[in-house]
């Protein structure tokens, strides 16, 4: 929710490998990586239309890694044609197609195209597998996770609790993927402002990834982090601070000062001193993590405009209007040139905005920017209504807020 850090993405291979060289086609997708299994008939003579598909496959990733998005979803597509036509409608190996192909809609954010692509896969899966296979689950999951990118919150609740439910079962209730699921339940119904059941969940994560990965390890860091931006959303920051400060820590050892994620740990521990009126300490976190963000992704990136804003939204809370004024237009267009000029998460910079140009008497400026703002949101209600954590009235839970909304895409 990244992310997804879902990126918070995770990486899975859901290729099919060739007999020969294991060349894996890894995909930012959300679920952990895993190998896939070696196709039967390995050291028999292949029929060559498979050869031809593995070949397809290959291609596909190797077009994926240019970005060329289009391409590599021919190339899938006819591998799928292929193993249709030679294995049947119902093998493994088209699930696994499918779910490449699903993949690379989510890549491009074109979920409601991917979400018919994973359930042929679940199906496939239940009929070859058994409906409590781990691999069910990871399925599960993942269609959980697309779900909860549509805002389709209650069906994403109903498939994580089966994938739970069969992991807990068959995995046991201290595996990993364990911690995967609970992490994305929790990171729900913090989304929907259920903390009172998003804490206990985000502390279970916490200790399933100490026990299995010890106490200084990204995935640590990560979960810290969440637990941390759940009580910052709930005003409690001075249990929040040692929380992103521990993460910040792990994070310096482990995968350095300049990683994304360190980014997002400075941009929420920001938020809280942001809260605390600790300006001082704020300015400087959200400054490294612009740094951070520009040094990794450029100028044009949506965590760019994202840090742009908090600044923005910083110097707007200390009455520093002009310094405000001029990060607003910067975030505005970052966002303008990602997104293009009618994306909802552009309503909260043109109201910051606005409410700075009304302080420095351009009343008839800031009018402009509120109208746009308010079209915004009145299409952003039609298609679904905004998360009952988002905090209007306060910038720096806006800001904390907002860290649920996104799966870590970085």
């Amino acid at each position: 929710m990244n992310t997804p850090r879902l990126k918070d993405v995770r990486v899975r291979t859901a290729g099919l490998l060739s007999c020969q060289g294991y060349r894996i086609l890894v995909m930012l997708a959300v679920l952990t990586t895993t190998l896939v299994s070696l196709p039967s008939g390995c050291g028999q003579r292949q029929d060559p239309r498979l050869v031809q598909a593995e070949r397809l496959h290959q291609q596909a990733g190797e077009m994926y890694e240019k970005g060329a998005y289009a391409q590599a979803f021919q190339l899938e597509m006819q591998a799928l044609a292929i193993h249709e036509e030679v294995l049947g409608p119902t093998n493994p190996a088209v699930a696994k197609n499918l779910n490449n192909l699903a993949f690379l809609y989510n890549t491009q954010g074109q979920h409601v195209q991917a979400e018919p692509f994973l359930k042929r896969a679940l199906t496939i899966q239940e009929s070859t597998l058994g409906a409590e296979h781990p691999e069910v689950a990871r399925q599960l999951y993942t269609l959980g996770w697309v779900y909860n990118r549509q805002g389709r919150s209650a069906e994403a609740e109903v498939v994580f609790q089966r994938a739970l439910t069969i992991q807990e079962k068959v995995l046991g209730p201290e595996h990993l993927d364990v911690a995967k699921t609970l992490g994305d339940l929790g990171y729900l119904y913090a989304f929907q402002g259920r903390h009172e059941q998003a804490e206990p969940l985000l502390r279970r994560v916490l200790a399933i990834r100490e026990k299995s990965y010890g106490a200084e390890h990204p995935e640590v860091a990560l979960s810290l982090y969440y637990l941390a931006t759940l009580y910052g959303t709930q005003g409690r920051e001075a249990q929040a601070e040692p929380l992103f400060l521990k993460a910040l820590a792990i994070q310096e050892k482990t995968i350095g000062p300049q990683h994304p994620d360190m980014a997002q740990t400075l941009n929420n521990l920001g938020g809280i001193y942001v809260t605390r009126r600790e300006y001082g300490k704020a300015e400087s976190l959200h400054w490294r993590a612009l740094a951070i963000r520009q040094k990794v992704f450029g100028e044009h990136h949506p965590s760019v405009a994202s840090s742009l804003q908090n600044l923005a939204l910083l110097y707007r809370q200390q009455g520093r209007y002009a310094e405000a004024e001029r990060m607003f237009k910067r975030s505005l267009a970052v966002a303008e040139k990602v997104f293009g000029p009618d994306y909802p998460s552009l309503a909260s910079i043109l109201e910051g905005y606005a409410a700075v140009l009304r302080e420095r008497n351009r009343s008839a400026d800031a009018e402009e920017l509120e109208v746009r703002a308010r079209v915004i949101r009145s299409q952003r209600e039609v298609s679904s209504s905004p998360p009952t954590c988002w905090t209007p009235d306060s910038d720096s839970a806006r800001t904390l807020c907002s860290s649920f909304r996104t799966v870590r895409s970085q």
